[in-house]
């Protein structure tokens, strides 16, 4: 059985911190992101990479100046050698 998967996104300010629960990078909206300096994705594992690179494209049409820091417990190899997410970094 497999877990569901899905992204943590965090954002940060001075003043406050928001966290949401996102299983595709729809769940983003304007109102996450904007005016947000740091953004945190976090991902439990990444194996292609694709979703995070999903997420970090639509986050960048909604916020083209935020800091996005990836966090995640296990990143396989591959990920940043032949995928989507090596030509995105």
């Amino acid at each position: 059985m497999s877990l569901p998967s899905f992204i943590l996104l965090t954002t940060v300010t001075e003043t406050r911190h928001q966290s949401i629960h996102a299983k595709n990078s729809g769940d983003v909206q304007k109102q996450h992101v904007e005016g947000q300096r740091t953004i945190i994705l976090v991902d439990s594992v990444v194996n292609t990479g694709n979703t995070l690179v999903t997420f970090m494209k639509h986050i960048r049409e909604l916020n083209e100046t935020a800091r996005i820091v990836v966090v995640a417990g296990v990143v396989q190899a591959k990920a940043l050698s032949r995928t989507k997410l090596a030509q995105f970094l």
